[in-house]
């Protein structure tokens, strides 16, 4: 008897794969393009930071309204599940970062009697300068880290400075005190100042993003808080130190910023850990040309804790110093702590976390 397979050709499943590529290609070309948006979580327990471009956000009348809208959705998202997120495509010049990275190297090479002659103490309430390593504490342990304050350059002709405001006043430039002796320092003062006006553009852009994700005004924020607002910026050098697990020697333990919004700029040496809703430590490692952002205890305390102020820590493994740029984003210093009107955000806080 003649056999006769059941089996189909090999040429047939051939052609039937191909008709199935070219169908799943055609769909996939007709579905709206995106920012470029990694990482976004799909549950309320996060084990990722999310990665999302911000070109939207710097560029609104370029872009369209469904961009906007996927923009700010993930923003949202990010702030009501783990508080913290990368931002990508944000504009700020990467000449400027990679000076920053230089003039930060070589003021902490100095010797610490160097340092000291612009610390923090010459600056009274204005609240800049040099501190040395153990000169902050975080749980009350003294950090590993060194580092130096600047803000918004203020002169002391200026309203608040004559009002004696705290943290507002002139920055201690290292140049004007150690540049003769340093000239590898000329030339930080307009880098820093450079670099703040950059971060700003950037915090105001993703405010404006957040509140949009709120269904707010795309103004609020800046009408209620940020017209004139707090920028503090900060260099930190972690110097390189034995790690023993059972040490209890953190860079920075475990805390929340106090604030409204954190913009960091950290070196490949990593160590930033941020803890997820379930609990875990999660790396949040240096990712190439972009920043991590993440929401302070104000930013909670105005939206009644829909957007979270997450617990962070440095980790510090690095077998070289560790350099970190936080620039803090805070509200004006007049501005009422009172929350954002409950009703506003009525609708929000129905909404589920997917």
């Amino acid at each position: 008897s003649t056999h006769i397979s059941q089996e189909p050709p090999m040429k047939f499943l051939v052609v039937l794969l191909a008709c199935v590529v070219v169908v799943l290609a055609l769909w996939y070309q007709q579905q709206p393009r995106k920012p470029v948006l990694r990482g976004l979580p799909t549950t309320g327990i996060v084990d990722t930071l999310p990665l999302i471009s911000i070109r939207s956000l710097l560029s609104p009348s370029t872009s369209t309204p469904q961009e906007l809208a996927i923009t700010a959705t993930a923003l949202d998202h990010a702030c009501r599940t783990i508080g913290f997120f990368y931002i990508s495509d944000h504009g700020v010049n990467r000449t400027n970062v990679q000076e920053m990275f230089r003039y930060a190297k070589a003021f902490f090479a100095l010797p610490v009697e160097s340092k000291q002659r612009i610390r923090m103490e010459l600056a009274g309430r204005a609240w800049r300068g040099f501190f040395p390593v153990g000169g902050e504490l975080t749980s009350g342990r003294p950090d590993r880290k060194e580092g130096i304050y600047f803000g918004s350059e203020l002169p002391l002709s200026d309203p608040a400075v004559v009002a004696e405001t705290p943290m507002h006043g002139p920055n201690l430039w290292p140049e004007e005190v150690l540049g003769e002796e340093h000239p590898e320092l000329l030339g930080m003062r307009e880098c820093v100042l450079g670099y703040m006006a950059e971060l700003t553009t950037v915090a105001e852009a993703v405010l404006g993003g957040l509140a949009r994700g709120l269904d707010l005004p795309l103004d609020y924020f800046e009408r209620r808080f940020t017209q004139d607002p707090t920028v503090l910026f900060r260099i930190f050098n972690y110097p390189v130190h034995q790690w023993r697990d059972e040490e209890d020697e953190w860079g920075v333990r475990e805390h929340t910023d106090y604030g409204f919004l954190t913009i960091l700029l950290q070196d490949q040496s990593g160590g930033l850990q941020v803890r997820s809703l379930n609990g875990e430590w999660v790396d949040a490692p240096p990712l190439e040309d972009t920043f991590v952002v993440n929401i302070g205890d104000m930013l909670e305390l105005w939206t009644h804790g829909l957007y979270r102020a997450t617990p962070h820590r440095v980790r510090n493994k690095a077998r070289a110093d560790r350099l970190s740029f936080p620039l803090f984003f805070d509200p004006n210093w007049q501005s009422s702590l009172s929350p954002i009107d409950e009703a506003l955000l009525h609708q929000q806080k129905q909404k589920p976390v997917l």
